[in-house]
């Protein structure tokens, strides 16, 4: 129950900003608030709570949603903000608001949603986890995949999750990604390239794409798969590798499984 003597508080915010509420009405915002108010701590002795993680518009927002019950989101970073200010304050409605926003995906925003959501234990993670699956080469073009580091590139590829066309789309997908800063990246070729499923690729792109590649055609180990691949038979070594990802078109005529080894027929 809230203090019916509670006094005016300065909440002191992000740069330096300040706003006077009263602490009546701040108690009803949140039970976090309530519980300074109604403690003998020094934020009530003093009537200064100092939130300086907080912008004074998301504190409005705040103390809006406290009074009416309802929020204007505006885009996915407001959003953010809200939903950590929501997670911070225990305000679970305005949580959900935020969450319910941030879950419009489009492939432009859903890899940094995805990468905000993971701090937090909610339903988000999973709901842009698998946008960014079924909307993989979409997903691949947007800048904010393309500004990822090369591990979190690696975990999304070497995933059998991931929709793709086919296996040359994860082959251009690697060379684009390296494209956007060709110096600092391309040392991270080979890392990724072994990830590619080179069964799955049809001989003729092989020939005129991979093959010729500059970056395989300067690393042996690279080429050397590419040419087993040519030839169409892989050791047990490579059954890892051959795990099947959601592909709308195979280029494959027949699997054969053998106890002791690992054979693979393509059509020419």
């Amino acid at each position: 129950m809230h203090s019916e003597q509670a006094s005016d508080v300065t909440l002191v915010l992000k740069d330096g900003k300040e706003i006077r509420v009263d602490g009546n009405e701040l108690s009803a915002a949140s039970d976090f608030f309530s519980t300074l108010q109604n403690t003998d701590m020094k934020e009530r002795r003093e009537g200064i709570i100092r939130l300086e993680h907080i912008s004074e518009n998301v504190m409005r927002d705040v103390l809006e949603f406290g009074r009416s019950g309802t929020v204007h989101i505006t885009n996915v970073q407001h959003a953010q903000d809200l939903f950590k200010a929501a997670d911070y304050f225990l305000i679970p409605g305005l949580k959900k608001a935020a969450e319910g926003f941030l879950k419009i995906l489009q492939p432009s925003n859903c890899v940094s949603i995805y990468c905000f959501a993971t701090r937090y234990p909610c339903e988000l993670a999973v709901t842009a986890r698998e946008y960014i699956f079924e909307n993989f080469a979409d997903v691949a073009e947007s800048q904010a995949f393309l500004q990822l580091e090369s591990q979190e590139v690696e975990k999304w590829i070497c995933c059998d999750k991931i929709v793709v066309s086919s296996e040359e789309v994860v082959f251009r997908i690697i060379l684009n990604w390296i494209k956007q800063a060709k110096s600092e990246r391309k040392g991270k070729f080979l890392e990724l390239f072994r990830h590619v499923r080179l069964a799955f690729i049809s001989r003729g792109y092989l020939k005129k794409y991979v093959v010729t590649n500059r970056y395989v055609k300067e690393s042996s180990s690279c080429l050397k798969r590419v040419k087993v691949a040519l030839k169409g038979t892989f050791p047990v070594s490579e059954e890892g590798q051959l795990s099947s990802r959601n592909w709308s078109d195979l280029h494959l005529d027949k699997l054969i499984y053998r106890k002791d080894d690992f054979v693979l027929i393509m059509t020419p």
